[in-house]
């Protein structure tokens, strides 16, 4: 604002110059008009009183007013004037009042979707959280279906040779040889012993064990004295679920004895029982 009103007083300041620069030559270029004027006029007022008098000394006749002359050309610009001092510092004019609010914009159109950003970084792993507290234990599930019967398992190796058996029964009579010659009458021989009576299954003795993992149980089954092994096999049962037990061995321990072994695989449960019973058939 200072600066603009500066300028303005430059200007005005600048035309004032010019014009009384203006004035002034106008003003001397009147008073030379005037005084050429004055001095034609009286060149011929002193001729006219010449021709009509005598040579003598002759007063001057005051001239008449010369007519003002026309104004002059324009004169050339005048010197830049000094710039005036700065004027003082005008008050503040007065605060405007408050101009009504406009009223609000149209809303723009709503802008492009922006380009999808680069993957972020993999953050890294966070630490491993406490221990968490120790679970109940479940309820002993239901028993499941009697699994299908396992394929027969390999053969055992070879046992020890047993010891020599007993004498067998009576071979069945020869072939009629040739009539040999008659030989001399022979003593009479002794009774042979009894004729075989048959195969006769004995069952072993139950035993019962439980219901902790790891347990086994031994059966055996022993033919009546004079009769021997002929087989033999061994049944186990459980009130608990068939694959918490197994079968573990099943043999001849002598020539008339049969046994059966069996173990507990997984805890059966409060109450739950295993039973091993050996069974051995018996001949003579």
């Amino acid at each position: 604002m200072d600066s603009q009103t500066n300028t303005r007083r430059k200007k005005s300041l600048r035309w004032f110059d010019a014009v009384l620069v203006l004035a002034i030559l106008l003003l001397i270029g009147s008073v030379a008009l005037v005084n050429r004027y004055n001095h034609n006029t009286a060149k011929k007022v002193l001729g006219a009183v010449t021709t009509n008098q005598t040579p003598q000394s002759v007063q001057a006749v005051q001239g008449l007013q010369g007519v003002v002359g026309q104004a002059g050309a324009q004169g050339n610009q005048g010197l830049q004037g000094q710039a005036g001092a700065t004027g003082a510092q005008g008050n503040p004019g007065a605060t405007g009042p408050q101009g009504a609010t406009g009223n609000t914009g149209a809303s723009g159109t709503q802008g492009l979707q922006g380009a999808t950003g680069p993957q972020g970084l993999q953050g890294n792993v966070g630490s491993i959280g406490p221990q968490g507290p120790q679970g109940q234990i479940g309820q002993i599930g239901s028993a499941g279906p009697q699994g299908p019967i396992g394929p027969v398992g390999p053969a055992g190796p070879q046992g020890n040779i047993g010891p020599a058996g007993q004498a067998g029964s009576q071979g069945s009579q020869g072939i009629q040889g040739i009539q040999g010659i008659q030989g001399p009458k022979g003593d009479t021989g002794t009774t042979g012993p009894a004729g075989s009576s048959g195969s006769t299954l004995v069952t072993g003795t139950p035993q019962t064990v439980g219901p902790t993992a790891g347990t086994s149980a031994t059966s055996t089954a022993s033919c009546a004295a004079g009769k021997v092994v002929l087989g033999g096999g061994t049944q186990v049962t459980t009130t608990a679920t068939p694959d918490k037990v197994a079968l573990t061995a099943s043999y001849p321990s002598a020539t008339n004895i049969w046994t059966g072994k069996a173990t507990i695989l997984t805890n059966l449960g409060n109450g739950n029982t295993m039973t091993v019973t050996a069974y051995a058939l018996c001949s003579l």
